[in-house]
């Protein structure tokens, strides 16, 4: 057995062990995935993951690290359970400098709003809806992302009125519609909302702006936090 399809087995080992418990020490896991302990110290070591004992709140650190390490995220999220997803994409983005907060709800004129992740990185909010599937035909995706534009005003509107938490922001924000299937759709964006899927995901965050979204489709709305007050020029 080679060296990488071992480290991919010990990965998937991870993934599913701290999917059923709470946490597994090196011993453990190298007995369930049948490798020597110091190749597992290795392989977790290069993922830059030093603790003899892994919890279950390392796991979507473990399987993100993995994936950009060339490793397959499929497998590996289908072996954690797909109630990882917003964690895993939440895990992605804060490894590219945002700062996020996971199930968000809020309320706006007598409706209820949920969003999966809010992603803040300099003037960019990420207003994101993580889709489970595995295949969505266009007309789903569509609607799915006309209810997320939805949301995403809402926030906005929210943000202003100083009823959403601001996660550090300190002047205007442009707030981004996205929706993050698990595989690339058939369409980038519809009405202003980009549509990506985690495998492309990665890319755009690498070299975010406002102008690389705007050129992939997605249209921003403005807000501004409670007591930002714009300098008169």
């Amino acid at each position: 057995m080679g060296a990488r399809f071992r480290a991919e087995y010990l990965i998937l080992s991870i993934a599913r062990t701290l999917s059923a418990r709470e946490k597994i020490t090196l011993d453990e896991l190298s007995e369930i995935a049948e490798t020597p302990s110091d190749f597992a110290e290795s392989v977790l070591s290069s993922l830059g993951i030093e603790s003899r004992e892994l919890k279950r709140e390392d796991l979507p650190v473990i399987i993100v690290r993995a994936w950009k390490a060339g490793f397959p995220l499929l497998d590996m999220a289908l072996s954690a359970g797909w109630s990882t997803l917003e964690e895993l994409v939440g895990v992605l983005l804060e490894e590219h400098g945002f700062t996020c907060r996971r199930n968000v709800r809020v309320k706006l004129a007598g409706r209820r709003y949920e969003i999966d992740l809010l992603a803040l990185k300099g003037d960019i909010l990420l207003c994101v809806d993580c889709k489970r599937w595995t295949k969505a035909r266009v007309s789903e995706l569509k609607r799915a992302a006309i209810n997320q534009k939805d949301r995403c005003g809402a926030v906005a509107r929210l943000i202003e009125s100083g009823e959403v938490p601001c996660l550090g922001i300190a002047a205007e924000v442009k707030v981004f519609p996205v929706i993050v299937p698990l595989h690339s759709t058939a369409i980038s964006s519809h009405e202003g909302v980009l549509v990506v899927g985690i495998y492309d995901l990665a890319a755009i965050l690498r070299d975010i702006s406002s102008v690389l979204l705007a050129e992939a489709g997605a249209q921003h709305f403005k807000a501004r936090c409670v007591g930002y007050r714009k300098k008169q020029i």
